[in-house]
């Protein structure tokens, strides 16, 4: 378990999402249903940048926050940092 303990202010629902452009994604292929639905495994990243960090439920962004040390900064300011 995380220490990140995000509560959206929007909707107060608790799942911190960091979306990326330019980022190369390798995934695990674990299985292939009959319709072509393919169910993967562990993920790799590589390279790419942070476009921001949102809320998963709702999509409200944290303005002005596009790397690890800022969202850090946010978090522990705002009491979500256990």
């Amino acid at each position: 378990m995380g220490n990140v303990n995000f509560i959206c202010p929007e909707c107060g629902r608790a799942k911190l999402e960091e979306v990326m452009v330019d980022v190369t994604v390798a995934s695990e292929v674990l299985d292939v249903d009959e319709d072509g639905n393919v169910e993967y495994g562990e993920q790799t990243n590589e390279d790419g940048e942070v476009l921001h960090y949102i809320c998963a439920y709702c999509g409200l962004g944290i303005p002005g926050i596009h790397d690890g040390e800022a969202l850090r900064e946010y978090l522990q300011s705002h009491g979500m940092l256990k």
